[in-house]
């Protein structure tokens, strides 16, 4: 009993300090998600971006010096657009979780890298003016590595740029031979708040 209550106090001051560190908000931007489409055709599919948006929470934790852990949790609309025999837009939609490492050299600016893991809520494909779910030959998970930079500036205003590399082939149909991967290109804004 002795040894515990000291033991305590010790982890309870350690965890306030802890967290009075950490802090946390939302963050929201534009989207220019692309995908990457191999197969065997002579003349290979050339998608364009889809235009579309992305939005969620994220946490910042202090690992010392200039590097913290930073853990996201993004609603996000991916996918491409194509031409086969008529214009095709793919729409794939995921909650993305991110777990990045931030480097930052000076108060204003850091750079982040890390892995994040994709959860697929919904994938239509659209020609035509007519919709279909496809959602049953997309793969329901999808990894990938994220680079980007963000300035932090006054009052907890963050602005961001990142760039995401999709490294699974989400094809789930096994009558098709096409190798997809996600790219998005992603512009945000957001607002820091202390979590203490």
């Amino acid at each position: 009993m002795k040894r515990f209550i000291p033991t305590l106090l010790f982890l309870l001051f350690l965890c306030d300090a802890l967290f009075s560190q950490i802090s946390g908000g939302i963050k929201a931007g534009f989207n220019m998600a692309n995908q990457s489409i191999e197969d065997d055709r002579p003349v290979p599919l050339s998608p364009n971006n889809r235009h579309s948006f992305h939005v969620g929470i994220f946490a910042n934790v202090p690992l010392g010096g200039m590097f913290s852990l930073q853990p996201e949790v993004l609603y996000s609309q991916q996918g491409s657009e194509y031409r086969i025999f008529s214009e095709v837009t793919d729409k794939i939609d995921y909650i993305n979780v991110p777990l990045l490492i931030r480097f930052q050299p000076i108060t204003l600016i850091s750079i982040h890298a890390g892995p994040h893991i994709g959860f697929l809520t919904s994938a239509q494909s659209t020609s035509e003016d007519v919709s279909f779910d496809v959602k049953d030959i997309i793969k329901k998970r999808d990894f990938g590595a994220n680079f980007g930079a963000q300035a932090d500036f006054k009052f907890g205003l963050i602005m961001g740029v990142r760039y995401t590399v999709g490294l699974t082939d989400i094809n789930d149909n096994e009558l098709s031979d096409l190798d997809i991967k996600n790219r998005n290109f992603q512009i945000y804004l957001g607002f820091k708040l202390p979590c203490n």
